[in-house]
């Protein structure tokens, strides 16, 4: 059998896993793991694993914490150039090809994985002798709202224990617990926040101002996205607005990310989030995000409004030309 074989990890709270594990098992690392597989032989079908690393029962290896078959799952794949899809009712994850060859660093402290179950087993890895490409992911789990959903960047990092902070409330190893543990690691992982509801009056001023936002992005002049920027400093927003304008901004361009990889923009955003999908990259989106929310992050504590418009305008534009978009 042939397997073509894809792999997407991103960094969770270790904590948060530790409550999940069974007795006998130690979180090595916070990573939750997606393998999708193309398998070909009599048939072709497509395969999913979620997975975490663990030592147990005197090994070093991964965990199962949940498995997918075609053959007796809803689960497909689809190809579209360089970008294969899995898709099941429960997750949808993309991998697109950057064309740069590289590998796992954990791989080297994997002896195998380990299947629960009724009949539990371990399974020792196999090496891959074959090509190795990194790609741009991007994944949602859809058990429940509010599920984890991300973009990773076509990079591996290190993933490195952590030690125990919280203990949380036991809960079952099951994949809809572990599709719950939010990405925590931007770097490795852009966590996409989708937002939902109406739009209060208030805040839909605010969209409007992200989608002025969007469209001063896709032009190619960073002085014109600063002084925008910075002539809302006499619009005397208010903090709360500024948290709306800035909470809109990075769902706008969250939305053109997930356009980028084949998903529909949600329909307030759809005009403005297609236009950037066309005119900036994946890196692009996902560094500007990363910028908004560490803003956002920043715009609860007491930092001035128009201090926070300068520092964006100022954060935007050098991002922007540093890519190539200058």
């Amino acid at each position: 059998m042939q397997v073509e074989q894809y792999v997407m990890a991103y960094e969770v709270e270790q904590d948060r896993l530790r409550a999940l594990l069974p007795a006998g098992f130690v979180s090595l690392r916070p990573v939750l793991r997606i393998n999708g597989e193309i398998r070909r032989g009599p048939e072709e079908t497509a395969y999913l694993e979620l997975n975490t690393p663990v030592e147990g029962h005197g090994k070093r290896g991964w965990l199962n914490v949940g498995h997918w078959d075609s053959r007796t799952a809803e689960l497909s794949y689809a190809r579209e150039g360089k970008t294969v899809t899995f898709a099941a009712p429960f997750l949808t994850i993309s991998f697109a090809a950057v064309g740069v060859e590289g590998g796992c660093p954990a791989e080297r402290d994997n002896e195998g994985c380990f299947f629960l179950g009724e009949t539990p087993s371990f399974r020792p890895s196999q090496p891959v002798n074959s090509h190795k490409e990194f790609c741009d992911c991007v994944f949602a789990w859809q058990f429940s709202p509010g599920d984890a959903q991300g973009a990773s960047q076509g990079k591996t990092l290190p993933a490195f224990a952590t030690a125990p902070r919280k203990t949380y409330e036991k809960r079952a190893l099951s994949p809809e617990n572990a599709a719950a543990i939010l990405p925590t690691i931007r770097s490795r992982c852009v966590e996409l926040k989708l937002r939902g509801g109406e739009e209060t009056e208030e805040n839909g001023a605010m969209v409007d101002r992200a989608v002025e936002l969007g469209d001063y992005l896709c032009q190619k002049r960073e002085d014109v996205l600063a002084a925008y920027l910075c002539s809302l400093e006499g619009a005397k927003l208010k903090r709360t607005d500024l948290t709306a304008f800035l909470s809109a901004a990075a769902e706008l361009c969250t939305q053109a990310l997930l356009c980028q990889y084949g998903r529909h923009p949600a329909k307030i955003y759809e005009e403005m989030a297609e236009k950037l999908a066309k005119s900036l990259t994946k890196e692009q989106l996902a560094g500007i995000i990363e910028i908004l929310r560490s803003d956002l992050d920043e715009s609860a504590f007491n930092v001035g409004v128009g201090h926070m418009l300068g520092a964006l305008a100022a954060r935007l534009s050098a991002f922007l030309s540093a890519s190539g978009r200058g």
